[in-house]
């Protein structure tokens, strides 16, 4: 079924693996199809570390590439959900949600396809606790945003509001969001940045705001 869908890059070239002695962590914040063959994280992440036929890697015959998952839940507001694997195979495992971007660690650097598709119908609706909040979402790699601005200007163009008042993008080399970040203060926007759509998008929503029924332009 999905071998004859679009194939998808996750990430546009190898990742990088820090040594870490440099006190740097080896995370990648990816986007994730809105619809795959896998239901539950242990199924991509051991699709990831070769042992399905839906993804292969630079090197399929070595195994435990992706060793956990973290999922940011926008309910509680932190990565709350986590799948870890062990000697014993994966551990708390958890399904996918679709529209949101994994935290993956890896224990070592590889290039890998991530098959599935994005719908072009796919909305998103997201509503923060009432103080406001972050949600980490997946753009399609065709999205037709340039600029972190542009999906402020869409996704508040389409919502009540102007929900949105941060924009941020996992830097693999820094290992945080901090360097790319599109932020909202009583002096306007600041720190607009060139999106990445294979990286998951971290986006805060004002108090009392929500998102409804936003679609990625592409």
């Amino acid at each position: 079924l999905y071998a004859s869908n679009v194939v998808y890059n996750a990430i546009s070239n190898q990742t990088t693996y820090h040594d870490t002695s440099s006190g740097l962590t080896n995370v990648y914040v990816l986007s994730v199809p809105y619809s795959s063959p896998y239901t539950t994280v242990a199924e991509l992440a051991s699709a990831l570390n070769g042992t399905s036929e839906y993804l292969t890697v630079s090197d399929p015959t070595v195994e435990g590439y992706v060793t956990s998952v973290g999922r940011y839940d926008i309910d509680t507001q932190g990565f709350s959900q986590s799948a870890t694997l062990s000697g014993r195979g994966w551990q708390n495992d958890f399904s996918i949600v679709p529209g949101e971007a994994l935290m993956f660690t890896v224990n070592g650097a590889f290039t890998f396809n991530m098959v599935g598709t994005y719908n072009s119908d796919f909305s998103f609706s997201l509503t923060p606790p009432s103080s406001g909040g972050y949600a980490l979402i997946s753009l399609p790699p065709d999205v037709a945003y340039a600029n972190a601005s542009d999906l402020v200007s869409s996704i508040n163009g389409s919502s009540s509001g102007s929900p949105l008042v941060v924009v941020e993008e996992w830097d693999p080399d820094t290992q945080g969001f901090s360097t790319k970040s599109y932020t909202y203060s009583s002096r306007g926007w600041s720190g607009d940045f060139v999106l990445d759509p294979y990286y998951g998008q971290l986006i805060k929503i004002t108090a009392g705001a929500s998102v409804s029924g936003w679609i990625p332009s592409r």
